[in-house]
């Protein structure tokens, strides 16, 4: 049995943080019930990649999942609707203009059903002069700040290249929803729950915001590098690429001694990192040297022998084909009627007895 088994859920967000955040709950047991709107386009069900013109993204978010469609001029469709939202455990709302004609507002909901869990996700929140601001995962990074802090100094921002700021959303909103179902177990009643996709970015910036409230500095870009940590980075060597990270200074001897760069170990420049951050182009200079004439699993294997963190970096052909993240369960088969089985990344979180095989995809509404 698994932990959620007995919560029922109704997701009408239509957003990939909204669908994310019900995947975990499907995954953990709940009994997910996806809410469309009729005759809405472009949303997860439209969305690539297609195969046989059905969305394999659909497929993942919503699998297990049962999925409705709702009309809001049609009286029987809302009574539906009402009616499952007087059963339900949680409601995941997103962009409530999709239902219009129908009060989806947290007041109204909570006069069908007291103990229900509200959980909104939208990509600016519900105050302020941003609400209800159509969002997008890059409109989502710029706003936050985390686009202007991506990339190299002076050149275009860069965009994460995967939806961080929804899938992050999507867990801090799940969160929320945990411990408002664990708080209503003390009073018997539900409780809303607010997150945004910019708020949830905001959260990362940590370092840039701390630089500038404790030090008034302002940190800038550093392409693949770090700031305030030498060496740190991305370097080329003769088969590919390897990924470094020298984060303490008693990793600073050791790393020394696997790249052969003795002269370097007790050079004054080079003793602790804020010496080394203000000689970091003579010594990216150096590590480079060090590491172009050797193979990428030559550099990890002596990394790993000094215990200093590196890895190479990986295509997704060797990401999908990894003996590591076979042996971790890290991928699932899913099955879709019409579409056959395809794999799907797995849930990362590890709880005894947790496993994905057999579970089926999103039916085709």
């Amino acid at each position: 049995m698994k932990p959620l088994n007995e919560i029922k859920a109704l997701d009408l967000s239509d957003s990939y943080a909204g669908a994310f955040c019900a995947l975990q709950l499907s995954d953990f047991g709940a009994q997910v019930i996806k809410v469309n709107a009729k005759g809405r386009e472009a949303g997860i069900k439209d969305s690539m990649p297609l195969k046989n013109g059905r969305s394999l993204m659909h497929a993942y978010l919503n699998r297990g999942n049962k999925c409705i469609e709702i009309s809001p001029d049609d009286k029987a469709d809302i009574d539906a609707l009402l009616k499952l939202i007087g059963e339900s455990d949680v409601m995941i709302v997103g962009d409530r203009n999709l239902f219009a004609g129908i009060d989806l507002h947290y007041e109204a909901i909570r006069d069908i059903n007291s103990r229900i869990v509200y959980a909104s996700i939208t990509g600016f929140g519900e105050s302020g002069e941003y609400a209800g601001r159509p969002c997008a995962e890059i409109v989502a990074q710029a706003a936050s700040g985390v686009l202007g802090f991506t990339g190299f100094p002076g050149d275009v921002p860069v965009r994460i290249g995967v939806e961080f700021g929804d899938t992050l959303a999507g867990m801090k909103l799940n969160l929320g929803i945990l411990m408002a179902l664990l708080d209503r177990s003390r009073t018997g009643t539900g409780d809303r729950v607010e997150v945004s996709i910019v708020d949830s970015l905001i959260d990362t910036n940590e370092l840039p915001v701390l630089y500038r409230t404790g030090l008034g500095e302002v940190i800038e870009r550093a392409g693949n590098g770090d700031p305030t940590i030498t060496p740190y980075g991305i370097y080329q060597t003769k088969d590919g690429f390897v990924s470094i990270g020298v984060a303490s200074d008693s990793m600073w001897q050791p790393f020394c001694e696997a790249l052969g760069l003795g002269e370097l170990e007790h050079d004054p420049k080079y003793t602790n990192n804020e010496s080394r951050l203000g000689n970091r182009e003579a010594l990216e200079t150096a590590i480079s040297k060090a590491v172009v004439n050797a193979t990428a699993d030559d550099i990890v294997r002596r990394m790993r022998s000094h215990r200093v963190p590196a890895a190479k970096v990986y295509s997704m052909e060797d990401v999908m084909h990894s003996e590591q993240l076979e042996y971790r369960n890290m991928y699932a088969s899913i099955y879709v009627p019409d579409l056959g089985a395809f794999t799907v990344p797995n849930n990362p979180m590890n709880v005894e007895g947790f496993n994905l095989s057999g579970i089926y995809g999103a039916p085709e509404k």
